[in-house]
């Protein structure tokens, strides 16, 4: 394996940057959160991917007595806070 000594005084640049499906086969979801903090180009990128998968069914099924509760009160916002990261 190769490796170069970098200076203290060098600029780091990236040669390779992992797409999106890549980063979502190694990173936790944590790892993600993180990295979507950091760089908003891969924030846009996975931001696409969270909607592709979001599934409010899913949400409704895991979720059912919340959601009725909800429902039946018409609180929308305590949907909305509970989606929250």
């Amino acid at each position: 394996m190769d490796t170069k000594q970098i200076k203290e005084n060098q600029a780091i640049t990236w040669e390779y940057i992992a797409g999106p499906d890549t980063l979502l086969e190694y990173l936790g979801r944590k790892e993600l959160i993180e990295l979507s903090k950091c760089c908003k180009r891969y924030r846009n990128q996975l931001m696409s991917r969270v909607f592709e998968n979001l599934s409010l069914e899913t949400w409704e099924r895991n979720n059912k007595e919340f959601y009725y509760e909800l429902k039946k009160s018409r609180r929308f916002e305590g949907a909305l806070d509970s989606l929250k990261i």
